[in-house]
């Protein structure tokens, strides 16, 4: 098991392996991706029967954290990940410097969906948090080495959990948005390929990749140009002198030729 770099997280989700909406470029570090908090936050009851109630104050537009106590917060992203990749979640530390515990649970191969994070605020002083712009939880994704052959069992928008919680009827329509609680991946795939920010990021990462096979020929060349002059300076041997030689011009020659071409076709 490898983890991936942020090439690897750009490389799999302009392949279709990794899925995250909303998606939001910066949100990519050096291994890993940050997720942001939504608004379907819940305060975990004492008693083992008490209600579950929520902490998103619709006046000041965050997300409370009582002093000393545990907050279930969804991410305002919905994730899919393929068969061979899986991942961990792990604190931000500007959050636990603020007082908030470590996190730690796990993303399992294809699993679709917002993901419920359980925040606790061990400080003696409320903390808070603003959803669609605060992130709040980092994800570290992993290549497996064998494709996983068990599926999810957890069905997107953990139904299960929700029905443990009894959201109010806002936060119960913000879960049943199609991206996130369809069971099929192709709805948030869509909505990913839609949306105006993947789609910058995709046409750039497009254009980058064109321009390295654009000035291929001219790494080639200048590869061989190298090896010719390298050959020629060192050797003794005539014929090798001679068949280096012939590198070299022909490679210049090539380099010329595609020069020409460039030109012609910017003009």
């Amino acid at each position: 098991m490898s983890t991936l770099s942020n090439v690897d997280i750009e490389k799999e989700l302009m392949a279709g392996n990794i899925l995250v909406f909303p998606f939001d470029e910066k949100n990519i570090k050096g291994a890993s991706y940050n997720f942001t908090v939504g608004k379907f936050a819940y305060l975990v009851p004492d008693e083992p029967e008490g209600e579950y109630k929520s902490v998103y104050d619709a006046d000041t537009q965050k997300i409370v954290l009582p002093p000393k106590s545990t907050v279930l917060v969804a991410t305002d992203e919905s994730i899919w990940v393929s068969h061979k990749i899986a991942g961990t979640y792990h604190s931000k530390v500007k959050l636990v410097s603020k007082g908030v515990g470590h996190i730690g649970t796990t993303l399992d191969p294809d699993f679709l969906g917002v993901a419920l994070i359980a925040l606790h605020n061990l400080s003696d002083h409320e903390i808070l948090l603003k959803p669609e712009e605060d992130t709040f939880v980092s994800i570290t994704f992993h290549y497996l080495k064998t494709r996983a052959t068990h599926d999810h069992d957890n069905n997107p928008g953990r139904p299960d959990l929700v029905a443990m919680i009894g959201p109010n009827e806002e936060d119960r329509k913000w879960l049943e948005v199609g991206y996130r609680s369809n069971r099929n991946k192709n709805v948030l795939k869509g909505t990913l390929n839609t949306d105006p920010k993947f789609i910058v990021f995709k046409n750039a990462r497009q254009a980058k990749f064109q321009k390295i096979i654009d000035n291929a020929p001219y790494i080639v060349c200048f590869l061989l140009i190298f090896l010719g002059v390298y050959l020629s300076a060192l050797s003794s041997d005539k014929r090798i002198v001679f068949f280096a030689d012939k590198i070299t011009t022909g490679a210049l020659a090539i380099v010329i030729v595609q020069m020409f071409a460039d030109i012609r076709r910017k003009n």
